[in-house]
């Protein structure tokens, strides 16, 4: 009886689960007609008369017109629905100039496979200006069904990224140990393959099985996002915002998801208008940080801004700073838009305002 109360009661504050999908239309339309340029789609089956629901991706405008100003790095994720009903929620989140999450797109599946993605990143791909702009675009997740032969169908060749955090939760159940870890950690956080090269090798005098099964996961060191994560910690917090959320009926849980962007976008907004500096918060700390461990490394002038920088304790490790084409052989200034600690010793060295170089 408690149980049948409780029910009727959140029918009637939530909505009804079964009434809910009879009203999607009526919502998509309401959607469309509120935040026009929105992209809203619907998907329904027909079974001997009776429609069926089966899909819903929205991709409001303001996600749209936020996303073109962001860096080139989309996180995607999936995650059940808590309802009688079940189904998945696959969500896209980018990054921001200050390294925060930008939801994109998020849509309702009937299941997690390779056809619900292909779908969903079809409206993904449109929405985000195509195939070509796209092919610029790197993608980063978890290892999901049906995920990578969506890719190989729609967008061949394209960058990908694997979730390190998810990598390793797979590598420990054949390989555990706390040397093993820190090992692949600081393997993952290399930036040039010289780097890589010695933490695999160290990683070979511990364990010659474990070298071989990281071997097959091909490093990447591609500067096209400007973003240095490892993580898909971004997909996995706008999941967390919705945990609630996913136990509701539909267009509650949709309502939640939008009403949850909408306040975010009036937050940033009205944070940004109380700064005055030209470059974000977090991107400026991570600057100073920078700026900070010049100390141990010491320039030494080749020709007009080309330099060598030596560090001043430990022999053999040595890069060359171009500032004209903006590059150090670390490869860190190049990944993440923001001069590393080598291009900034020389520039104060040059007495050059090292800021005018962090990537707009």
């Amino acid at each position: 009886m408690a149980f049948r109360a409780r029910a009727m009661t959140k029918d009637k504050i939530e909505g009804s689960f079964h009434e809910q999908y009879r009203r999607l239309y009526d919502y998509g339309h309401e959607l469309l007609k509120t935040n026009p340029g929105s992209t809203v789609q619907i998907k329904v089956d027909n079974i001997n008369g009776e429609v069926i629901f089966q899909r819903f991706y929205a991709c409001l405008k303001a996600c749209k017109d936020n996303f073109v100003s962001c860096r080139p790095i989309v996180g995607l994720d999936g995650c059940f629905l808590k309802t009688k009903y079940g189904g998945e929620l696959l969500t896209t989140v980018g990054r921001d100039g200050n390294e925060q999450m930008l939801p994109i797109a998020y849509a309702v599946v009937e299941v997690e496979n390779k056809e619900s993605w292909t779908w969903f990143l079809e409206l993904l791909i449109e929405d985000l200006g195509g195939k070509d702009v796209c092919a610029g675009i790197t993608f980063i997740s978890d290892q999901q069904k049906g995920l990578l032969a969506a890719f190989q169908d729609l967008l061949p060749g394209v960058e990908q990224r694997f979730c390190v955090r998810h990598l390793y939760s797979n590598f420990r159940k054949t390989f555990p140990g706390k040397n093993l870890k820190c090992l692949m950690w600081r393997a993952a956080i290399a930036t040039h393959p010289q780097q890589w090269e010695a933490e695999m090798r160290n990683i070979k005098v511990i364990n010659v099985e474990a070298f071989k099964y990281l071997l097959s996961i091909p490093p990447r060191f591609t500067p096209r996002s400007q973003c240095d994560t490892l993580v898909n910690n971004m997909s996995e917090a706008f999941n967390s915002v919705l945990v609630d959320s996913r136990s509701k009926p539909i267009i509650s849980m949709l309502e939640d998801i939008r009403v949850y962007i909408m306040k975010r976008w009036g937050a940033n907004k009205t944070k940004m208008t109380q700064y005055h500096a030209s470059i974000c918060p977090k991107v400026w700390n991570k600057f100073q940080k920078e700026s900070s461990l010049g100390r141990y490394w010491l320039p030494r002038w080749s020709r007009e801004k080309l330099f060598e920088v030596i560090h001043i304790s430990e022999f053999g490790h040595q890069f060359v700073v171009n500032v004209d084409t903006m590059d150090c052989t670390c490869r860190k200034w190049e990944i993440t838009g923001i001069p590393c600690t080598h291009a900034i010793t020389l520039m104060k060295f040059l007495n050059i305002n090292a800021k005018d170089y962090i990537s707009h």
